[in-house]
């Protein structure tokens, strides 16, 4: 797919947001990114714009509920150091 080309080391598809919510429920991210840097960060937030999909940060799920549906578009977290 072309929205992951050369980021597939920071993107997932797919990724259950049970795992990231302190709740522990909801539904699936359509895209999960977790940038490694700035640049991966800029790329994922580019990529988004053209393509018209939403963007979300996630700090540490503890005041978020999410949906059995799941959310469109792509879930940020920005748990690298870099961005500490």
């Amino acid at each position: 797919m072309g929205f992951l080309s050369g980021l597939e080391h920071c993107v997932r598809e797919g990724e259950p947001l049970s795992a990231h919510t302190w709740f522990r429920f909801g539904g699936l991210a359509q895209y999960w990114a977790e940038p490694t840097s700035l640049e991966d960060l800029t790329a994922i937030v580019k990529r988004s714009h053209d393509e018209g999909a939403a963007v979300r940060l996630l700090g540490g799920g503890s005041n978020v509920v999410v949906r059995d549906a799941g959310v469109q578009g792509v879930v940020v977290h920005l748990s690298a150091p870099v961005f500490s």
